[in-house]
């Protein structure tokens, strides 16, 4: 058991010490100030974070994650003799978190470990998300529950037929300046403009 508890510790330890890592992935203009992420992680174009804490997640681009969040939240047996992570095989119950594209996440938001997040959705600060959320969802509460949609479901389906953040910011800054959302969608239509290739690359743990 003794060793147990001390290859549990080296492990964690490991993992929050700042070094390249290979499976800690992100594009370009990517800020994670003051967060902590545990690999395998990666992280999508101008996407964003302040003094968070992510556990084997996938986000999307241009997500707006608020402070002292913990998305990926682990899981812990009540079932067992104990809760705690040394007395039982983690493996088993580590998943992965996917958040979509364009998400806001509120501060001092969780997620449990395994959920997914769909793209365009909002997540009120505070909140605790225990299911799935749907794509251009408003959801907020403990246990987050769904308040209503963005936008109406032929909008939605405009925006996910789109895809407009494959397109770097090409498509969006097309948009800017139009005062409602059917002249944006409008406004991005074209065919003279190329996809923006993913570019992961390997980075430094953040501290």
């Amino acid at each position: 058991m003794t060793s147990r508890f001390v290859t549990s510790a080296k492990r964690r330890l490991w993992m929050l010490i700042p070094r390249a890592h290979p499976n800690f992935l992100i594009e370009d203009f990517v800020t994670l100030a003051g967060c902590v992420v545990f690999p395998p992680s990666k992280f999508g174009y101008r996407s964003y974070s302040n003094d968070s804490i992510f556990r084997q997640v996938e986000i999307g681009r241009y997500c707006s994650i608020g402070r002292r969040c913990s998305i990926g939240a682990a899981l812990h047996p009540t079932d067992l003799v104990s809760t705690h992570s040394a007395t039982y095989d983690e493996r088993p119950m580590k998943q992965s978190t996917r958040i979509g594209n364009d998400v806001w996440i509120g501060d001092n938001v969780v997620i449990i470990a395994g959920l997914s997040v769909g793209n365009g959705a909002v997540i009120g600060a505070g909140a605790v998300v225990t299911h799935d959320v749907e794509p251009y969802s408003i959801v907020c509460g403990v246990p987050a529950r769904e308040i209503r949609r963005r936008f109406p479901p032929e909008t939605i389906d405009r925006l996910e037929a789109l895809h407009w953040w494959d397109y770097g910011d090409a498509l969006v800054s097309r948009a800017m300046g139009a005062p409602s959302i059917g002249e944006q969608l409008e406004a991005m239509l074209c065919d003279d403009v190329m996809p923006l290739a993913p570019h992961f690359k390997s980075c430094r743990l953040p501290r």
